[in-house]
């Protein structure tokens, strides 16, 4: 940087990036929060289970 106009300079940049950076802040809050609407699996469907579930059997 030669210092001519460097923070006028990185606020421009920052201004060009600041677009993508909202579409970007979108698109991941859009994830999270379909994510977080999505139902949750039954328990035994899940590795973690509950005292009740059966074991599997082995495989022969």
């Amino acid at each position: 940087m030669d210092g001519d106009g460097g923070v006028p300079a990185a606020l421009v940049d920052a201004a060009e990036f600041l677009p993508y950076a909202l579409l970007a802040a979108a698109a991941f809050g859009l994830v999270y929060l379909r994510a977080g609407t999505r139902p949750a699996p039954p328990l035994a469907l899940t590795r973690r289970g509950g005292s009740d579930r059966v074991p599997a059997t082995p495989r022969i």
